[in-house]
């Protein structure tokens, strides 16, 4: 006995001796009965013994002997209660019992009287082989699975030949069945089973008899995909072929024969057959189209197909007749580089120098011909360009232009540029002009008829000091009356003679005497034929007073003493700056002061000290339409100011390349924030020279020009002079844009008019160009004078002007205004205006951004205010305007606005709380997708919302985070239609995500149909609101 054995032996002594003792009498009567137990069984007193068996079972359950003869007892076929399910019950517990005896005394006894483990194992096995042979009697896969369910302790032997049995009759029973189900169940069941190959034949030949049966393209397919291994397979993918091969050609479509090539391998006859079907039903489709995108599409599909040449011919065929009937340089362009070695490109490279050349000519810009000339040398029209610079520039009168073409033309060529320059440069009638013409060409002044003449005229007019005769009214003691008479006609239609006449006429305009000034001018009709400043003049002073312009002083704003001017009015028409000098209130030099609107009044100015020293002069030029940017004048430079929450930050100064000029002033800011117009004095100025001329053209005006540059995100462009007809030979400033975007107020003394500055009106003619301007119009006599106009500024509404003159009783400047007349005015514009708060009410700082949805461009911007969130933007109508918030840590929200069908002025108010990705993560706070678009009652996104959806693609990719994609519908229709829309519409969301490659696996979509409201359903603003699509961030 080991130590382990000897340990348990000698724990059940301790602890269990009373016990054992009480049981030894009990024990050896029930093991020197065995035998006799098992002996009367064999012999057959079967019931002699059961009845011994239940009067002492009840006493001793587990005892090892009674087990033993209950489960020999059970065993007997003759035994009424024959079971052999309990006869193994019994056995095993005996088995149990004597497993866990460890008493050797005992287990002698038990030995003694033929009970060993050996014994009582022989009897279980004698038990299980009867249960197999039941089993196998039966031959059933229940009465199998029962002996293997109950009967786990058989020998390894007997449990093999019950798994085989049943395996046999399992297959048996599945042949009988002859289905795939059946042999199929048998080998999910069976995996193991000898006869599962053969099932896998049977169930392959079963499933492809059922396809015959069924012959179909869809039965043999599936066939081949459920049956990959199935000996039938190849025969299932012809069979399956041919029937889709017929079907494609009983349907006979693009599509049919497309799916069957897809699914079919190629290199059978019927592939082959097939792709000549479609490719023939494909160009049949391009030729009923006939489009070039059809043909082209064609061909990019099919590039084998028998077709493609003739594709290609009716495809270059329509893209010539396309190209000849747009005729345009762009479009010729397009061809060559589209459609590349045809048989055309010789004929359209020759219409496209041609049209190139004739597009320049026609923009009226040599510019535009000059840059022909220099990308491409070899055009065919090259002489003829040289030719048509000079024509143009006799219109436009550039003189570097006309240089170019000098030293680029013929010598025919450049004896008539020299004319035109000549004609250009003396056309002003200055001595001065004369003399830099002399010093330019001193070696061809000779070939210059009119020189002598024009020389002699010049110095007739320097000696009445005609360039200073803006000076004011004309008096006859002052001026030789007859010798400026005799100038005009012997001068006339050059630029002084005209300042001659309106000097002649200044006293009579000063007291507007319109008849008398007007009977002086046309005297001079004849010595000005042809000549539209004359025209313009003689047109202003003959035509009716227009007594509906009243010229008043803006109240309240004027000190006791000292000047007022540059006034500066808000897109908001509410905050007044200007310049003051010389008040009580002054720091020193120029200050600036601001005036607020307030109860229907102009209140007290108050000195602005932020933006004023006592130490240099400081004068606003604009305000930004957000009123966020202030501009300023600095020693000829232009530099702007932002405001902060505690007042205006510090001068920052424009780039190098805006204050380029010697001189650059009247800046202003166009309301959508991407335009800033200036004047200057620079080389590309259409002015003869920008030399400072003290005296010249009847002033000491600065030669300047006025220009734009745009911005680019925070950059601002090269300086875009705004062409010959808003710039001139002389001095032209003060750019105002209206918020209309379109409509430019500004000053000249070289358009005409009564005298010195006249304040003009001029169009945009295109969105994207800037050198493309209406004709100017001069604002009239009720406006403009003999002295200096300028420095006008419109009122948003279009209805007022605000500019600063010499105010008759106190001999200073004063700032006025003037109610403009209706065809003096811009188009009308709308007004957006707000605060942006967050959730806690807090003022929000941050850009708002606008686009033109139907474009997709960002076209303007503007700030809120840093010191309560409140913002103001003017859009031009005509557009459908979308708008979003730009500020770090927030959701860019959205909105939009359609202004296509507006003719009237609008205004909105509308307060826009912002949400913080923070808020949206820990909150799960939702926000609207407000820029989305659909048609009524559809899910198909329009293209205007692409632009949102961009963003929002953007934010999902930064933040990676679970997205529910939520649809909300309103009331209109059935619960059941809008509950499908609502899903339809954030499916349709979701999708665009993806194809900007938002991970699918992080958008959740989830349809509300109009179970959520955010406004009652009962007026078209609250379904509005409730037809929604919103964001929210989830776990």
């Amino acid at each position: 006995m080991d130590k382990k054995r000897h340990f348990v032996h000698s724990r059940i002594r301790m602890f269990l001796l009373p016990m054992l003792l009480c049981g030894i009498a009990t024990f050896s009567a029930t093991v020197n009965g065995n035998n006799a137990y098992i002996q009367k069984i064999d012999r057959g007193k079967l019931a002699q013994v059961e009845k011994k068996l239940n009067k002492q079972f009840p006493q001793a359950p587990k005892d090892i002997a009674l087990n033993y003869a209950m489960a020999h007892l059970l065993l007997q076929p003759q035994y009424a209660q024959h079971n052999l399910e309990e006869a193994y019950a019994h056995i095993q517990i005996a088995i149990g019992e004597f497993n866990r005896e460890f008493d050797e005394r005992r287990l002698k006894k038990l030995a003694k009287n033929g009970i060993t483990y050996d014994a009582l194992q022989a009897e279980s096995n004698a038990i299980c082989h009867r249960a197999l042979e039941e089993a196998t009697r039966q031959n059933t896969v229940d009465a199998f699975a029962h002996f293997l369910r109950h009967f786990v302790k058989s020998p390894q032997t007997y449990i093999d030949l019950g798994i085989e049995r049943r395996n046999q009759a399992a297959f048996r029973d599945a042949k009988q069945a002859d289905t795939v189900g059946a042999f199929q169940d048998f080998m999910k069941r069976y995996p193991d089973a000898k006869e599962y190959a053969d099932a896998v034949q049977r169930r392959n030949a079963r499933a492809f008899s059922e396809t015959e049966k069924q012959n179909t393209v869809e039965a043999y397919e599936r066939f081949a995909k459920t049956y990959p291994d199935a000996k039938e397979h190849a025969l299932a993918l012809e069979r399956g072929r041919k029937i889709a091969y017929v079907d494609a050609v009983q349907r006979n479509t693009i599509e049919a024969f497309q799916r069957f090539l897809d699914v079919y391998p190629s290199g059978t006859p019927e592939h082959l057959q097939a792709e000549k079907h479609r490719n023939a039903l494909a160009f049949q489709r391009a030729k009923e189209a006939n489009t070039i995108e059809a043909f082209q599409d064609f061909m990019n599909a099919y590039p084998r197909a028998n077709e493609r040449d003739e594709a290609e011919e009716r495809r270059n065929n329509l893209a010539l007749q396309h190209a000849k009937a747009t005729h345009t340089a762009e479009g010729y362009a397009h061809f060559l580089a589209a459609f590349p070695y045809t048989p055309f490109e010789e004929e359209v490279q020759a219409l496209w120098e041609t049209r190139l050349y004739e597009e320049a000519v026609s923009s009226g810009n040599s510019a535009n011909l000059i840059a022909i000339a220099e990308k491409h040398p070899d055009n065919r029209h090259a002489a003829k360009i040289i030719d048509s610079i000079l024509q143009l520039e006799q219109r436009n009168g550039y003189l570097p232009h006309v240089r170019y073409a000098m030293s680029k033309g013929t010598s025919e060529q450049y004896l008539r540029g020299l004319q035109t320059y000549y004609k250009i440069i003396s056309s002003d009638g200055e001595l001065l002009s004369l003399e830099l013409f002399k010093k330019n060409f001193s070696n061809d002044v000779h070939r210059i008829r009119e020189f002598e003449k024009d020389w002699a005229l010049a110095q007739m007019a320097y000696a009445m000091g005609l360039s200073t005769s803006h000076a004011g009214p004309a008096k006859d003691s002052e001026v030789d009356l007859a010798a400026i008479k005799k100038y005009i006609k012997l001068a006339a239609p050059k630029a002084l003679a005209f300042v001659a006449l309106q000097g002649l006429i200044s006293e009579y305009v000063y007291k507007q005497q319109w008849s008398q000034a007007a009977s002086v001018a046309k005297a001079y009709k004849r010595h000005f034929a042809g000549d539209p400043h004359y025209a313009n003049l003689l047109q202003l002073l003959q035509s009716r007073v227009d007594q509906s312009v009243k010229i008043s002083r803006v109240p309240n704003v004027s000190a006791s003493a000292g000047h007022e001017y540059v006034p500066v009015i808000s897109a908001d028409n509410t905050t007044l700056y200007f310049c003051g000098r010389d008040r009580p209130d002054n720091l020193g030099g120029e200050d600036i002061f601001v005036s607020h609107f307030v109860h229907d009044q102009w209140r007290a100015p108050q000195l602005v000290r932020g933006l004023s020293t006592s130490s240099t002069n400081d004068g606003p030029m604009a305000l930004s339409a957000d009123g966020n940017t202030m501009i300023f004048f600095r020693s000829g430079k232009l530099g702007y100011a932002d405001k902060t929450r505690s007042g205006w930050g510090p001068m920052q100064y424009f780039p190098a390349h805006i204050n380029a000029g010697s001189w650059n002033s009247d800046a202003m800011i166009s309301s959508d924030g991407q335009a800033l117009f200036f004047a200057s004095i620079r080389e590309e100025n259409y002015n003869f020279s920008i030399a400072d001329r003290y005296f010249y053209h009847g002033n000491h005006h600065y030669p300047s020009d006025i220009y734009v540059s745009l911005r680019s995100g925070d950059l601002w462009g090269e300086p875009i002079n705004l062409g010959p007809m808003i710039n001139t030979h002389f001095s032209d400033r003060s750019p105002f844009l209206h918020p209309d975007m379109k409509t430019l107020y500004f000053s000249s003394d070289g358009h005409g008019g009564l005298g010195s500055y006249d304040v003009f009106k001029s169009t945009r003619l295109a969105d994207d160009c800037w050198d493309c301007w209406s004709e100017p119009i001069n604002l009239g006599k009720e406006i403009n004078t003999i002295g200096d106009d300028w420095g006008y500024k419109i009122s948003t509404d279009g209805t007022k002007a605000y500019f600063a003159k010499t105010d008759a009783t106190a001999g200073v400047n004063k700032l006025h205004w003037l109610n403009l007349p209706r065809h003096l005015r811009p188009d009308y514009v709308a007004t957006l205006t707000g605060r942006l708060v967050d959730a806690q009410q807090r003022p929000i700082s941050a850009v708002i951004r606008w686009e033109d949805l139907e474009s997709q461009r960002v076209i303007g911007h503007s700030t809120t205010d840093p010191s309560d969130g409140s913002y103001f933007i003017v859009l031009p109508l005509g557009k459908l305007y979308g708008y979003y918030v730009e500020s770090p840590g927030y959701f860019p929200i959205s909105n939009n606005v359609d202004l296509r069908s507006s003719r009237e002025p609008i205004a909105m108010k509308e307060d826009i709380p912002v949400v913080s990705f923070k808020e949206m993560q820990e909150k799960r706070t939702p926000v609207r997708v407000n820029n989305l678009f659909f048609n009524f009652g559809e899910s198909k996104l329009l293209p205007y919302s692409i632009p949102e959806l961009k963003r929002v693609a953007e934010i999902i990719q930064r933040y990676q985070s679970k997205v529910e994609i939520s649809g909300h519908t309103d009331n209109i229709g059935t619960a059941e239609n809008n509950q499908v829309l609502s899903e339809q519409r954030a499916k349709a969301v979701k999708d665009f995500l993806v194809s900007q490659g938002c991970d699918a696996a992080l958008l959740n979509t989830i349809g509300y149909g109009f179970s959520r409201p955010v406004m009652s359903n009962d007026t078209d603003a609250g379904r509005a609101k409730n037809r929604r699509v919103e964001l929210r961030f989830v776990k």
